[in-house]
């Protein structure tokens, strides 16, 4: 590799990195957060208590089936 293409390595590299970087600051927290619903949290809490059982339940209601869905 010759010496020559390092400056220019560089600058491509140096570019690149500065269109993709986003000119202005990401936003806090707060602007991040999205209060959730009453029905999300319904949703939520099921799945964490009885997630496996409501899946099970889910699935042998499909007329699909999970062995047309897992392979």
């Amino acid at each position: 590799m010759s010496l020559v293409k390092i400056p220019f390595i560089m600058a491509s590299a140096i570019g690149i990195h500065c269109s993709f970087t986003s000119p202005s600051q990401p936003p806090s927290k707060e602007e991040k957060v999205v209060p959730s619903t009453s029905l999300e949290f319904f949703i939520r809490r099921v799945l964490e208590l009885h997630g496996l059982d409501f899946l099970k339940v889910c699935y042998s209601y499909t007329p699909v089936g999970v062995w047309f869905i897992a392979g």
